[in-house]
């Protein structure tokens, strides 16, 4: 699965909770974008970003090394938590071998609450 691949999936798994993206202009689109959004673009609700380059890794196997491909998503809360829950829940039952690593925000920091979720 490529990452335009997986954002199509995304895009339609997560459809009741996705924010939007304010463009330049006035337009909107649903907050989901592979690779990082341009700077000009502001979101709200919940923001979805797909790593642009799936991370690879190798592990020893039997005579030869196993290969994998893994895509980080990450789901970045811009006002309430409410969809984030939801929406982490939809993921990790789509891909039941997921990861979900929850990134508290910190206000003081610039952090906002978000997830980091690795799909095989």
């Amino acid at each position: 699965m490529t990452p335009a691949d997986l954002r199509g999936v995304l895009a339609k798994l997560l459809s009741p909770y996705l924010g939007e993206f304010a463009l330049p202009g006035g337009a909107t689109v649903p907050a989901i974008f592979v690779g990082e959004p341009p700077a000009d673009w502001t979101a709200t609700g919940l923001e979805c970003n797909i790593q642009a380059v799936p991370a690879t890794d190798q592990r020893p196997a039997w005579l030869r090394g196993l290969t994998t491909r893994t895509h980080r998503v990450r789901l970045i809360s811009h006002g309430s938590p409410t969809e984030m829950g939801a929406a982490v829940e939809a993921v990790l039952a789509r891909w039941s071998d997921a990861r979900a690593t929850e990134i508290p925000g910190n206000e003081a920091l610039g952090i906002l609450s978000q997830y980091s979720i690795d799909i095989p």
